[in-house]
């Protein structure tokens, strides 16, 4: 029986866990460490602002021979892995079901690089569950929008919907399995449906999933703001459920229009502010994560100085900073300069978390334990989905009611009542 041994290093945790289940049903030994192992797969996820720290990862001399990387496959990122390692397999994320196959290629000495989008189904996999709290869904396949690191894919990889039908199946088994906590995933959830008509679906099957019969919450993905134009409403009304946690992804990107024209996002900054007002009057405690993108195509002072403006207008409690990175020399930013913009926004947004934050001492309500942290503490989750550490002997998807004591910048502190 050939030991593998399998490790994310940026996220894609349903991908991880659908691979393990399938490896684990092809009588593939799964290994807790690198050690005695015949092959090695490297869970690399999509882009993020850390793609730096995942290329460092495969520069570590003490690679195996025997490699499987696998993740959202754009030609930079495939040209990124090439310049480091020659060898390896490459197998795109849509393409999980072929990973039994990949393996077995490069364990008899192959090379295999399935990177072309196939469209295959995503659910209906047995998956090992890394917690047993937290539930992935993937509700969509595919890109709807190219983000900055893959304007170009290997081949067109069109949107596809998965049915709500499947989609709803896979939340019961589940939550049938005790998870009491439903993550809904995808490039961007807002784009649910808009292969098939103009406007999102994700408002009905939203619906659907709060109606299914169960203890548990639902986190919603990432909302596109062109996307959330015509539905405005309705998701109002869907993040007013007990059954929604009250956390929103809305990525700003810049707070200058032209910018916003230039990298063909269709909305402008002001109807960005009047979705955050109206989000923000309608639903008490809404949680709201945010990214911008520093040193985009010669971005000026004055157009930084306008998304510094913004943040602190609508004042994110979590921001995600992304650095542009183009590949005409002529569209940078002098590094030095985004280095420092970077530190600017970073520095501003942690004292506007830490006030966020102090807004919740005090505050009494019902958590869900979803792991394991630092020594004796665990980390819950409340209604906003803020992470809060609780010092005790609990249990994941335990449910409990905590005060809390104490506010940081990252998180808050509580303690069971």
């Amino acid at each position: 029986m050939e030991k593998v041994f399998l490790k994310s290093v940026n996220g894609n945790l349903f991908e991880e866990e659908v691979m393990r289940g399938i490896l684990r049903k092809g009588k593939f030994n799964l290994q807790r460490s690198e050690e005695g192992t015949n092959i090695t797969i490297l869970n690399i996820g999509p882009h993020t602002n850390n793609e730096k720290e995942v290329l460092k990862e495969l520069k570590k001399e003490d690679l195996p021979e025997k490699l499987v990387i696998v993740g959202c496959m754009s030609r930079k990122r495939i040209a990124d892995i090439r310049k480091i390692n020659h060898t390896a397999s490459l197998l795109d994320s849509d393409n999980i079901e072929m990973i039994i196959q990949v393996v077995e290629e490069t364990l008899n000495g192959n090379m295999i690089e399935a990177v072309i989008f196939q469209n295959n189904d995503k659910l209906g996999h047995s998956r090992i569950l890394l917690n047993s709290s937290l539930g992935y869904i993937p509700i969509l396949s595919g890109c709807s929008d190219a983000c900055l690191e893959c304007r170009k894919r290997l081949k067109n990889h069109k949107l596809r919907s998965l049915k709500k039908e499947e989609i709803k199946k896979e939340a019961t088994l589940l939550i049938e399995k005790g998870c009491k906590q439903i993550i809904l995933k995808g490039q961007t959830s807002s784009a649910y449906g808009t292969e098939n008509i103009w406007r999102s679906s994700l408002p009905e099957l939203l619906a659907e999933m709060i109606a299914i019969e169960g203890d548990f919450h639902l986190k919603i993905g990432e909302i596109l703001p062109h996307n959330l134009k015509p539905i405005l409403d309705e998701m109002v009304q869907v993040y007013k459920s007990e059954k929604v946690y009250k956390h929103i992804s809305l990525p700003l990107y810049t707070g200058n229009d032209d910018i916003l024209t230039s990298m063909e996002k269709n909305f402008t900054v002001d109807e960005y502010r009047s979705f955050v007002n109206t989000l923000k009057r309608e639903i008490p405690h809404l949680s709201l994560q945010t990214k911008v993108v520093v040193g985009f195509a010669q971005e000026t002072v004055d157009q930084f100085n306008e998304t510094l403006d913004i943040v602190k207008e609508i004042s994110p409690d979590e921001l995600e900073v992304e650095v542009f990175s183009g590949k005409n020399v002529a569209d940078k930013v002098d590094q030095n300069i985004v280095k420092d913009r970077v530190r600017i926004i970073t520095e501003i947004h942690g004292n506007i978390s830490r006030l966020n934050n102090e807004k919740w001492h005090d505050w009494k309500g019902e958590v869900t334990v979803e792991q394991k942290g630092e020594h004796d503490s665990w980390i819950c989750r409340n209604l906003a989905y803020k992470p809060i550490q609780v010092l005790g002997n609990f249990q994941p998807n335990q449910r409990m009611n905590v005060k809390i004591i104490n506010t940081f910048v990252d998180y808050l502190k509580g303690e069971k009542v």
